[in-house]
C-alpha cells in the first residue's frame, strides 16, 4: 500500500494518456511552449492543416470536457471505497526531521483501512479510425494490471508507485457519436491521513543494560553487572 493524495492520482492519468497522444503526434506538447496562448495556436494548426487533433481532459470542471465535440479523451474519477488492507488502527513511526542518529520522530495511527479509486475514460470521437487509435492508446496505458508511478502537481513523476488495474470497457455510442467507457482501479492506496499520537520523538542514542541474579524480582541488591552502550 502507498501514501498517496487524490492530485497525484488525477494528474497520473492525465499526464500519461496526454504524453502518450503527444507521442503519436495528435497534441502539440504543452511543455514545450512558453505561454498557454502559443500552444492554443499550436494546437489550433494542427487541427486545421491534419484534423487529427486530439484532446485530453483531466478531472476537473473544465466547461468543455462534457460537449460532444470529436476526437477527445476525458478523465473522470468515479469515486472511492474501501481496499482490502486494514481493519485495525496500526501504529507505525514517521521521521519529522534530522538526519541519522539526530532524526526526529511522530507516533502515528494509520488509517482504519486502505481506499480502491475507480476512474473512468472516455473516448469520444466521430470515426473509426479515431475509435480504434483510442483502443490503442488504453491497450498499453496501464496494460491489465501495472504498478505505475504518480505524479505530482508540476506534471513530474514521484516516487510514489499504486497498482491500477483495468475493469473493461462499455460501448456508450450514440446515433452520431462513437463513445467508449473504460474503467480502472487504483488499489489499495492511503488517502485518508494518520492520526498523530506523539511527536519530537528522538532516536534511542544509549542502551542501557543490567544482568539480576533473580529475573523474577529484579532489585539493587541481586543485580550482577550493568552498563550502558551508545550507539555512533
Amino acid at each position: 500500500m502507498t501514501r498517496v493524495t487524490i492530485e497525484e492520482l488525477d494528474r497520473m492519468f492525465y499526464e500519461r494518456l496526454r504524453k502518450t497522444v503527444v507521442a503519436a503526434g495528435y497534441l502539440p506538447d504543452i511543455t514545450n511552449y512558453a505561454t498557454e496562448g502559443s500552444w492554443e495556436q499550436a494546437r489550433n494548426t494542427l487541427r486545421d492543416s491534419s484534423g487529427q487533433l486530439i484532446d485530453v481532459f483531466g478531472v476537473g470542471s473544465y466547461d468543455a470536457r462534457d460537449e460532444k465535440t470529436v476526437n477527445k479523451i476525458v478523465i473522470d474519477r468515479a469515486g472511492a471505497s474501501p481496499g482490502s488492507v486494514g481493519g485495525f488502527p496500526e501504529k507505525h513511526f514517521e521521521v519529522t526531521s534530522g538526519v541519522g542518529i539526530n532524526q526526529m520522530y511522530a507516533k502515528k495511527f494509520l488509517p482504519d483501512s486502505t481506499d480502491n479509486v475507480d476512474y473512468n475514460i472516455r473516448m469520444i470521437g466521430k470515426r473509426t479510425e479515431f475509435d480504434r487509435l483510442a483502443s490503442q492508446f488504453m491497450s498499453t496505458l496501464f496494460h491489465k494490471r501495472r504498478h505505475a508511478r504518480t505524479y505530482n502537481n508540476l506534471g513530474v513523476e514521484t516516487d510514489n508507485y499504486v497498482l491500477v488495474t483495468f475493469r473493461g470497457e462499455v460501448d456508450m455510442s450514440e446515433r452520431n457519436y462513437m463513445e467508449r467507457l473504460y474503467r480502472y482501479t487504483v488499489e489499495d492506496v492511503l488517502i485518508e491521513p494518520s492520526t498523530t499520537i506523539k511527536e519530537n520523538i528522538p532516536v534511542m542514542k544509549t542502551v542501557q543494560w543490567y544482568i539480576h541474579g533473580n529475573l523474577d524480582t529484579p532489585t539493587d541488591d541481586n543485580k550482577l553487572d550493568e552498563g550502558s552502550v551508545t550507539l555512533e
